[in-house]
């Protein structure tokens, strides 16, 4: 299979840099370079995502605290070489953005992501939370999640980088118009039409994004802090990306739950995590628009 590259880690690995390998699994190793971002090496379909190379099959000497070095091109382990400058990079941004996701599409999705939730997997702390915020619609309150959960990706991350991926996707320019009241001098109240290009999910996605520590990284683990950076960039895991693009093609049933059991199977708990804030982001969507129709 040829290699892929997402863009922040083609970026990092542009330059020269030392660092070590700080992990080994079967699937995946990640390496901790001297400029503090740390890198994904993934096997075949991996899945890719912003900060990762996928398609690398290492030698079977690799394991942790081995020294690295990124020169010409060329990223060394040992005797492990891989050039990393003509890599095709994957752009994992959403190309396509809609807000007119069929209603009975999130419903579907919501049956997925209720089979999970049902068991309870996330733990009392972050259950709590999902279920406070569909009660107010007030997605601010996840960014108190930040950094709880266990692994390399917490949960608590996991469903902030769902969260920020749905109301991205819903983000499609208003047409729309607000009514401003506006006091004149002589103390009475004028109201007026003014056009609104902004829509709700883009000031929802600010208003969370504003409650987050600037310095994502002393809140939680490194990996998880690249990840939600590059969410609030707008990049995401590739999965992701193709059930967001499946979302806005109004494609069938069975495309749809296979994209978002794709999006399930992400590491041991993060793909479920993804799903549960992805379907949170679009509920609350539907939530703050108010409509009855069958779409956003």
């Amino acid at each position: 299979m040829a290699l892929r590259a997402g863009q922040l880690a083609a970026t990092a690995l542009s330059e020269a840099h030392s660092g070590e390998i700080v992990s080994v699994f079967c699937s995946a190793v990640n390496l901790l370079l001297d400029s503090d971002r740390l890198i994904a090496l993934l096997v075949p379909n991996g899945p890719i995502h912003p900060w990762a190379i996928d398609g690398v099959w290492w030698s079977r000497n690799i394991r942790i605290e081995m020294p690295v070095q990124i020169d010409s091109g060329i990223l060394s382990i040992d005797r492990f070489k891989l050039r990393t400058d003509d890599i095709p990079i994957i752009d994992l941004h959403l190309k396509k953005k809609s807000s007119g996701v069929a209603v009975e599409s999130i419903r579907r999705l919501g049956d997925v992501v209720g089979v999970f939730e049902f068991e309870n997997v996330f733990g009392s702390a972050l259950s709590n939370c999902l279920e406070q915020c569909r009660n107010t619609g007030n997605v601010t309150s996840i960014a108190s999640v930040l950094g709880v959960g266990t692994g390399l990706t917490p949960s608590g991350d996991d469903i902030l980088v769902g969260l920020l991926a749905a109301l991205d996707l819903t983000s499609e320019e208003s047409h729309g118009y607000r009514n401003i009241l506006t006091e004149t001098s002589a103390g009475t109240l004028i109201s007026s039409n003014e056009p609104e290009t902004e829509s709700s999910s883009s000031r929802l996605r600010k208003n969370l994004v504003s409650e987050l520590p600037s310095s994502l990284r002393s809140h939680t683990t490194i990996l998880s802090a690249q990840m939600v950076e590059a969410a609030i960039n707008g990049s995401y895991p590739e999965p992701l990306v193709t059930l967001a693009n499946v979302l806005v093609d109004s494609n069938g049933e069975e495309e749809l739950i296979c994209a978002a059991n794709a999006v399930a199977r992400l590491g041991h708990e993060s793909g479920r995590a993804m799903l549960s804030g992805f379907f949170l982001g679009l509920e609350t969507v539907v939530t703050s628009r108010g409509k009855q129709s069958s779409h956003i």
